[in-house]
């Protein structure tokens, strides 16, 4: 098993009740041909290489897939991207989703902001959503924000997690959210051999995320081992 409280490995019995740690192979789409139109193909306004980072957040009435995406895109672009991913831009509702974004942006660059769902509405004259909600339940402002109105959008930034105002024709690296859905339940077949969700949670992982470098590339989730990883070290 690997300890959370240093991530040293220790021997346990293999019959013993364990959390556990998956390691799954991340594999890209094929690039799909161009139609013979001037529109958009499904990979134009998403990365091939797919998000950089990405982790979940469970809670009460809360559970959704964090995707971090490092190439600069435009708002309305980025926006495009997250709906092919099958959820929205970002919006942020609490302080536990800020520290999440934070820690899967990149920090290489204090100008490294991610778009999040957060625009200014012209008919309305006020920053909202992109669900229709105002900010008024959570507000995160930087100082002297909002600043500007007509065709501003906001970013999160990576070093405080204050949002910012910024033109949504801007290119900027964006925050993906996307609902977890948990698939029905598998039926029984008609012998001894365990059903495919016997051995996994019916809720799926509890956290997870991807890491990306030569010759390694997996998704991560929590959810059980021999041996254990200690997070203190």
């Amino acid at each position: 098993v690997l300890r959370w409280t240093n991530g040293r490995w220790t021997t346990a019995d293999e019959t013993d009740g364990k959390q556990f740690l998956c390691s799954i192979p991340i594999t890209h789409a094929p690039t799909i041909t161009r139609a013979p139109s001037t529109a958009p193909t499904v990979t134009e306004y998403c990365p091939e290489t797919g998000p950089k980072n990405s982790s979940s957040i469970r809670g009460e009435g809360i559970s959704k897939h964090i995707e971090y995406f490092d190439v600069f895109t435009p708002w309305f672009e980025a926006r495009e991207c997250c709906f092919q991913r099958g959820g929205d831009l970002l919006v942020v509702e609490n302080d536990d989703e800020t520290a999440l974004a934070m820690m899967i942006q990149d920090s290489e660059n204090p100008n490294n902001n991610a778009w999040i769902g957060l625009y200014f509405d012209d008919m309305d004259e006020e920053y909202q959503w992109v669900d229709g909600n105002t900010v008024e339940d959570f507000e995160n402002w930087g100082e002297a924000q909002p600043a500007g109105t007509t065709g501003n959008a906001a970013v999160l930034r990576w070093t405080n997690g204050r949002w910012t105002t910024a033109n949504a024709t801007d290119g900027k690296q964006f925050l993906c959210s996307i609902p977890i859905t948990h698939a029905p339940t598998a039926t029984r077949a008609p012998s001894a051999a365990p059903t495919v969700t016997e051995y996994c949670p019916e809720s799926g992982p509890k956290n997870s995320s991807s890491i990306r470098g030569e010759g390694s590339s997996k998704l991560a989730g929590t959810t059980g081992n021999a041996a254990v990883l200690r997070w203190t070290n």
